[in-house]
């Protein structure tokens, strides 16, 4: 092969890396729009267009089921608590509150009401509404935490899991069911943050007395 030959193939090649690299650049940080929170938005609360706002972030940082406009979600109610700089995503977000505005009506002022996907918890299948359940979090040692404390407002499908080191199969086998609990709103922060940062997340019944003063509102 000559030398001119391969200079060609030399170039090819750096020609073809660099396509390659600006490629993969484009793909993962492409700018993309999201649809945040402009404030801390409580649960069961209209959205209304000075809640929310546009900005770019990488695609790689999008939700997948981050709205993208205000639009999609301008006169919806809040379907879990969404904080401020927080992606607004479809589970946090429901056009019919329904239960969730009469337990609203009852409750503290220092409570709100937080929804659990089976893909971020699993609970026992016995769970109803009204029911007194505590949230525990499983970190990735095997040690169990207590999360919170609250009370039952909805139970759509259930999350049966027989032994705690079982938790992440279940969760891997999750359907489209929902959790819907009452807890302090510092209680709903600290939920939030062992869904992202622990190994699991799971819900047990717990009795009437667990909560401050047998208080279930």
């Amino acid at each position: 092969m000559s030398k001119k030959t391969m200079r060609i193939l030399a170039i090819a090649a750096t020609l073809l890396s660099g396509i390659m690299v600006y490629v993969l650049f484009v793909s993962v940080y492409k700018p993309v729009d999201v649809l945040v929170a402009v404030r801390d938005l409580q649960a069961v609360k209209p959205i209304t267009e000075a809640d929310v706002k546009v900005i770019k972030v990488s695609s790689r940082d999008k939700h997948s089921e981050a709205f993208t406009s205000p639009k999609e979600v301008i006169g919806s109610y809040t379907a879990a608590p969404i904080f401020q700089g927080q992606q607004v995503i479809k589970k946090q977000v429901t056009r019919d509150p329904g239960k969730m505005v009469t337990e609203m009506t009852t409750m503290g002022a220092d409570k709100t009401i937080i929804s659990l996907k089976q893909q971020e918890a699993s609970w026992s299948p016995v769970l109803k509404p009204g029911d007194i359940a505590t949230v525990y979090a499983v970190d990735k040692e095997g040690g169990v935490r207590e999360v919170a404390t609250g009370k039952v407002v909805n139970a759509s499908g259930s999350s049966v899991v027989q032994d705690i080191k079982s938790l992440s199969d279940a969760q891997q086998k999750a359907g489209d069911g929902s959790l819907l609990l009452t807890v302090e709103v510092l209680q709903a922060k600290a939920i939030l943050s062992a869904i992202h940062t622990s190994a699991g997340v799971y819900v047990l019944p717990s009795h009437p007395a667990a909560l401050e003063g047998g208080k279930t509102s």
